[in-house]
């Protein structure tokens, strides 16, 4: 189809000058489009705007438009009476004698429909484009909390953003490729890399770990960290870190593991000096030794200027290994909130909250959960051996990272065993790294966190492991595990990123509703505007229906009563939170089906914490509730421990006291804002309904 661009839309004042102006006439496609689509236009608009043949607009007097019997034509039409208005100017008058304006002999045959109807703007021409912008990370958009340091300590316990722990260890002396029991090995770990989806664009940093197999032990430490770089596609730098090694290769023709790299490609090895070193356009280092210490160092990789990933190493345990050195550290590393968004790997990420439960769950490469637990035992514990490294094995990942269930129970490619299998020589370890805490309480106190108490822990274990059974070894041990780390924290507090927010300040009331002894019609009572209804319980003694809270009105409490001899009021327990944005607190109910039996379990939803538990009767026998908890399911007829404050587990234990009674349970969850967490813990108390006060303990 032909467009005469310079004619469209245009009405011509003098249209013998605009038909001078057109120099030819392409008879054939033209003509029959002016024939079909312009007459059938009566404004100036709609023939302006037609599409499928040039045309113009005349008016009503004009002697063309007479000629016609209409007054939109086709500018070829107009051009052709322009000449003689006696012309025959339409395809079927083809060749006819004597008009001068008449088309030309040939052509194709008349009947062939031109395509009408409104103009089609032309699509511009395409022009190069950039790659759209990577998204900005953003708290509470793309990243749910701010998170902490990533530590690693020791044979290495591992704590992670979200706060919780594990003890991976990998099994370090498996080869990569078993027909080649000398070749690269899989003792690479990442720790950070890229989310499944995120690109090395968006996310140019990877942290590799690189496990030493400690002595004859199943046991590793961190021996140094492999850092990839990203530039572009096509360039890729390794950087290297320890307590003493400080270096940087061009990827592309050095290895990732240092020791190999110093074997056989030293010359590639770029050995940095304290101070700050450029890199490329992109990525510069600032390093400092200790004046040249070789058991600690502090490094800032800036990325494009403006993002600053900080890593601070300590050497533990002696200097071991060819060459020798400290193949065993205390590590810290913070990552740039501008990364924040694109962030996985073993020290997890700042979506996925901590639950409090046993087994916790972290992204895998392919995006998928993979259940973990702290601990080294391999007998309880056996992921923490996993080969695979829970999918982030840097080979794995760089070659084998499929999508599909993962099975890091049993990936173990090589015998192990309990580190501090001695039950005698790990308590005298215990007891010393118990002493070697108090004995730093003021430097704890300054520190603050669980700093301390997370090193505690893992001296239990690194201790004995280090010392390998020799008692004389353990103070040795215990300076280099617990004292030189927290020495050097307490003289630079922000080595480590150990901030919490602002304790969340809230209030609570009790609120109680009427009185009732109706069946039917319950006793309700609901919190103020701005508060929210955590727990919802109820007075009375006998034959009560127990509480329930409509799921869809979850600020209300209700208590019922099966017979009118005994009265019942509903009482709510209402909280108030300052300090953050009250609309962004909230409370959702969970209620559970009807049991089958005298039990039913209700659990909260990952990333909210339970605050109070529901129970009533569904069906069946009356007068036979016993009562719901939170806390792990205790069994049958089994209350909680009243010794001690328990975990809630995060769900409630609803129970009757006989399986003809069916009965509803219920949990209320609370979710905070992202930044914050609620930690709650329960307190059984037991009493007879005369002495009765309804008060927890301080």
């Amino acid at each position: 189809m032909l467009y005469l661009l310079a004619f469209i839309g245009v009405v011509f004042a003098n249209k013998k000058v605009s038909l001078i102006e057109e120099d030819s006439i392409d008879w054939w496609n033209i003509l029959n489009a002016e024939v079909s689509c312009c007459p059938g236009h009566t404004t100036a608009a709609s023939c302006d705007n037609e599409g499928g043949s040039s045309c113009v607009f005349l008016a009503a007097n004009d002697p063309i438009a007479i000629e016609a019997g209409y007054q939109c034509v086709g500018t070829s039409f107009e051009k052709c009476k322009a000449a003689d208005i006696t012309a025959c100017c339409s395809p079927n008058c083809k060749g006819t004698p004597g008009n001068p304006g008449n088309p030309p002999v040939g052509g194709p045959d008349p009947g062939n429909s031109p395509v009408c109807g409104p103009k089609v703007t032309p699509m511009p021409t395409p022009q190069p484009t950039t790659a759209a912008p990577t998204p900005a990370c953003e708290l509470g958009v793309n990243y749910q909390f701010a998170g902490g340091s990533c530590t690693m300590s020791g044979d290495p316990h591992t704590r992670i953003y979200n706060s919780n722990k594990h003890d991976f260890q990998g099994t370090p002396l498996v080869p990569i490729d078993p027909a080649d029991p000398n070749g690269p090995l899989r003792n690479q770990f990442y720790y950070i890399h890229p989310c499944f989806g995120e690109s090395d664009a968006a996310m140019p940093l990877k942290v590799a770990g690189t496990h030493y197999h400690w002595g004859t032990r199943s046991v590793s430490g961190i021996d140094h960290l492999s850092v990839t770089l990203t530039e572009s596609s096509t360039e890729k730098y390794y950087v290297y870190l320890s307590s003493s090694v400080a270096a940087y290769a061009d990827a592309s023709n050095t290895p990732s593991d240092y020791d190999i790299a110093l074997q056989n490609a030293a010359g590639n090895l770029n050995h940095l000096s304290d101070g700050t070193t450029s890199i490329s356009s992109r990525f510069s280092i600032q390093y400092n030794s200790y004046s040249n210490s070789a058991q600690k160092s502090w490094f800032k990789i800036t990325i494009d200027g403006d993002k600053d990933f900080t890593v601070y190493m300590q050497g533990q345990s002696g200097q071991v290994g060819t060459p020798a050195r400290y193949r065993m550290h205390y590590v810290s590393m913070n990552v740039p909130e501008q990364l924040k968004c694109f962030t996985c790997g073993l020290c997890g990420d700042f979506n996925i909250f901590s639950t409090g439960a046993t087994t916790e769950a972290m992204e895998g490469c392919d995006g998928s959960l993979i259940n973990y637990r702290a601990g080294w035992n391999p007998t309880y514990t056996p992921e923490a051996f996993d080969t695979f490294g829970w999918t982030w094995e840097k080979y794995y990942t760089d070659n084998q990272c499929s999508t599909g269930p993962y099975d890091n129970q049993n990936n173990i490619q090589t015998p192990v065993t309990d580190p501090c299998g001695d039950a005698t020589f790990a308590n005298k370890v215990e007891a010393a790294c118990i002493q070697a805490i108090a004995d730093k309480s003021h430097c704890c106190g300054v520190i603050g966190g669980n700093f301390c108490d997370g090193l505690l822990e893992d001296c239990k274990v690194d201790a004995c492991a280090g010392a390998n059974g020799v008692e004389s070894a353990i103070a040795t041990q215990i300076n280099e595990i617990i004292i030189g780390p927290i020495e050097a924290v307490c003289q630079d507090p922000t080595l480590v990123d150990n901030e919490e927010p602002d304790p969340l300040d809230f209030e609570c009331v009790v609120r109680e509703g009427s009185s009732t002894n109706t069946p039917g019609s319950p006793s309700t009572v609901s919190c103020h505007a701005g508060e929210v209804l955590t727990s919802c319980g109820l007075r009375g003694v006998h034959q009560v229906y127990g509480t329930y809270i409509d799921p869809a009105n979850p600020n209300t409490c209700m208590a019922g009563t099966m017979v009118t001899n005994y009265s019942v009021k509903a009482e709510a327990v209402c909280c108030t939170f300052t300090g953050v944005d009250a609309t962004q607190v909230t409370v959702s109910t969970i209620t559970s089906t009807v049991s089958t039996n005298n039990q039913i379990e209700t659990l909260c939803p990952v990333g909210s914490q339970v605050t109070g538990c529901q129970l009533n009767i569904e069906s069946g026998d009356n007068n036979y509730l016993r009562g719901a908890y939170s806390g792990a399911n205790q069994g049958v007829n089994t209350p909680p421990s009243t010794a001690l404050p328990v975990d809630t587990h995060n769900q409630c234990v609803a129970e009757s006291q006989r399986d003809a009674t069916k009965i509803r349970g219920g949990a209320q969850c609370l979710s905070l804002p992202a930044g914050f967490e609620f930690d709650c813990v329960a307190t059984a108390q037991y009493t007879n309904k005369g002495n009765f006060k309804g008060n927890c303990p301080a």
